[in-house]
């Protein structure tokens, strides 16, 4: 079986924003999901960087739909809190 990687870069609107969510997803980069699915991650100013690495595609597209979850939700906590 061969291994698939899938690089997923996201740019958020402001440096603040993208180290908000970067940190809130820290626990779960630390305690992974699924122990066939390897995650890298890394952020550089608005951009948040994860490369997923699994030979299960179901595994690589259940992780992958988890953290964009993740991501959107933190980005609508973020729009919530700002409109108050």
């Amino acid at each position: 079986m061969f291994k698939s990687d899938i690089n997923l870069q996201v740019m958020f609107d402001s440096k603040d924003d993208s180290k908000i969510i970067y940190e809130s997803l820290i626990p779960e980069l630390h305690s992974s999901l699924c122990d066939k699915t390897q995650i890298k991650s890394s952020r550089n100013g608005r951009w948040i960087s994860l490369i997923f690495s699994d030979i299960h595609t179901s595994s690589l597209r259940s992780s992958i739909n988890s953290y964009m979850r993740w991501m959107m939700t933190g980005t609508s906590i973020l729009a919530i809190e700002r409109s108050d």
